[in-house]
């Protein structure tokens, strides 16, 4: 059944399955429309409270396919609302393949764990948020290049309200026997990095 101004056939929420302890799977239909976006394939979401308040999100496609683009694979969201120095924290863990109607992939694994810093005693106050971001991946991109990240200065991320770029941190980025630095400098909220000591800016 469409819905109202036809924005959704053939998807049949009624087949969300909950399988037991906080699992659930999805199976689209190849007819499923969303939004003028066609799905099918299978999505498990898995849900685990943890005892500190946080919880464990797990989502795994099971060749999944939107609009003709396949994915495999699966992404891991571990959550404490406060860790031992009383600060939310996020650990994403990733192991991606996307593949294109053409057969052409792009590989994406790794993991990221993000901390707010500051601003965690006003919830409701975003200007005063600072997070810090690190961890390393690799990606294999469809011309079948790979890199490999790694941050080797945590990321120093404030609120969007108060910056819209990266104020510190440094990457080490990877590619064959290339290995190439980024900067995002001393803490200055502004559009400029260094790339291997050069000055470059946002456009």
């Amino acid at each position: 059944m469409a819905s109202r101004g036809a924005k959704t056939s053939g998807c049949n929420l009624s087949k969300v399955i909950k399988i037991k302890n906080g699992k659930f799977r999805y199976n689209f239909d190849p007819s499923c429309v969303f939004f003028g976006k066609t799905y099918e394939g299978t999505l498990d979401i898995e849900y685990k409270p943890k005892e500190n308040g946080g919880y464990t999100v797990t989502i795994t496609f099971g060749n999944f396919k939107k609009n003709k683009i396949k994915f495999n694979g699966s992404i891991t969201f571990d959550i404490m609302l406060k860790n031992d120095a009383g600060h939310l924290y996020v650990n994403t863990k990733f192991d991606l393949t996307i593949t294109l109607e053409n057969g052409k992939k792009t590989i994406g694994k790794g993991s990221l764990e993000l901390e707010k810093v500051e601003g965690n005693e006003t919830p409701m106050e975003l200007s005063d948020d600072v997070y810090e971001v690190s961890g390393s991946w690799m990606l294999v991109g469809f011309d079948g290049v790979k890199k490999e990240v790694k941050i080797i200065k945590n990321l120093v991320i404030k609120s969007p309200i108060e910056c819209r770029y990266p104020t510190s941190g440094t990457l080490e980025v990877k590619k064959g026997s290339e290995t190439h630095i980024i900067d995002f400098g001393d803490g200055t909220c502004d559009n400029k990095f260094t790339l291997d000591g050069k000055e470059h800016s946002y456009r």
